[in-house]
């Protein structure tokens, strides 16, 4: 399957009003917001993951990896879409580019990536429960004195690292803040409901491909959790050094 980055816009006033009176949706959430509207747009095809730029206030800026092209994009909108969010996504430019097929064992990237740095474990009552990686590493040595950032870098390595992938070269957090995400809740139909605190990390740095495929497996996966709303995108850039 061939792997395509999209870049689009979506005209910001048709975009929420669409949110607000069609979907009844928060739009304190850009990440849940963008994800209603690429599923609304495209269904299947719709990119994930993807990443919600900042930019001018009149449009909302997104960059994405998928399966379809521009064109199929677009096809696939006028078929989906209703009226208003059409006009949103249609206000500018919808374009593509095709990732290359195999990338190269040893080339070194320069990368960019907003996180969730979240692990994944069970309760006192066996549900599967998300934490914080950095408070997880807390509960589990508690009387050391832990590095946020040093967990948030351990965990930024195994995600880069999984299937043998990427090696990290050097990274830094760029920004940290703790948000809380709105999500659907199953019980309730459409309600939103509030998750628990989320930490939210950019981190940039340079990476080394250590297996082709599964770099371009790790790039149609991005890393971490929630990667559908908005986190895990490995946005690529020339390595400096």
């Amino acid at each position: 399957m061939s792997l395509n980055m999209v870049q689009l816009a979506f005209e910001a006033s048709s975009l929420y009003d669409w949110a607000r009176r069609v979907e009844s949706l928060s739009l304190e959430d850009a990440g849940y917001v963008v994800h209603a509207a690429l599923r609304a747009c495209f269904g299947e095809l719709a990119p994930q993951p993807f990443a919600v730029l900042s930019g001018a206030s009149r449009f909302v800026n997104v960059l994405g990896y998928g399966p379809a092209e521009d064109r199929t994009l677009l096809d696939a909108a006028r078929e989906l879409a209703e009226p208003l969010l059409y006009r949103a996504v249609t206000a500018s430019k919808l374009l593509s580019k095709p990732m290359p097929e195999r990338f190269e064992a040893g080339r070194t990237y320069g990368f960019r990536i907003l996180a969730c740095p979240i692990r994944r474990g069970r309760d006192e009552n066996g549900r599967v429960v998300e934490r914080d990686a950095f408070l997880s590493q807390v509960s589990r040595s508690p009387e050391e004195k832990i590095d946020r950032t040093a967990v948030y870098l351990d965990w930024l390595e195994g995600e880069l690292g999984r299937a043998g992938a990427a090696q990290l070269i050097k990274a830094s957090m760029v920004s940290f803040r703790l948000v809380r995400p709105r999500r659907l809740s199953r019980s309730t139909g459409r309600a939103m409901r509030l998750l628990g605190e989320r930490p939210e990390v950019c981190f940039e740095g340079g990476l080394r491909v250590s297996d082709p495929e599964a770099f371009t497996a790790l790039l149609r996966r991005g890393i971490g959790r929630h990667r559908a709303f908005g986190y895990g995108m490995v946005l690529l850039r020339p390595h400096q050094g």
